[in-house]
């Protein structure tokens, strides 16, 4: 399966960001919004696996290589998906140990969307699922 890779370009044309997506995705496991008397629900599930999120982070830290980027930074949630997002922050420490030559670092979606405005520059390599991908690079 193809990986989405970004890049942000300077003036020059010269790639001063890159970011990769996962292929996570919100899933039909879920339910619609259940009709009701005013009190309706609506389920939505986001399913990683252990394979595709291992895979796209060891592309992240292979392209830093490649490019001879300092740093991949993962792009999380965790404070709010307790679940999913933690998992992923866990992947992303374990894959980070394999890559001792390559700085890593997480950030939660909403600061770095700041960080995007304010210090593009701090910022190398970035990795998230498709959903933060997508927030981002609009």
């Amino acid at each position: 399966m193809p990986l989405d890779v970004v890049q942000l370009l300077d003036e020059k044309g010269n790639p001063t960001m890159t970011w990769t997506l996962t292929n996570a995705w919100p899933t039909k496991i879920s339910s619609p919004t259940l009709k009701s008397d005013g009190n309706e629900v609506a389920i939505q599930t986001i399913v990683f696996t252990r394979a595709a999120v291992e895979r796209i982070m060891r592309y992240a830290f292979e392209l830093a290589r490649r490019q001879g980027r300092k740093k991949v930074t993962s792009v999380t949630k965790s404070n709010s998906m307790q679940h999913s997002n933690v998992f992923w922050d866990e992947v992303f420490d374990l894959v980070s140990r394999d890559y001792p030559d390559i700085a890593a670092e997480q950030c939660h979606v909403d600061a770095m969307a700041a960080r995007m405005v304010r210090n593009p520059e701090s910022l190398d390599v970035l990795v998230a699922s498709n959903l933060f991908g997508d927030i981002l690079s609009d």
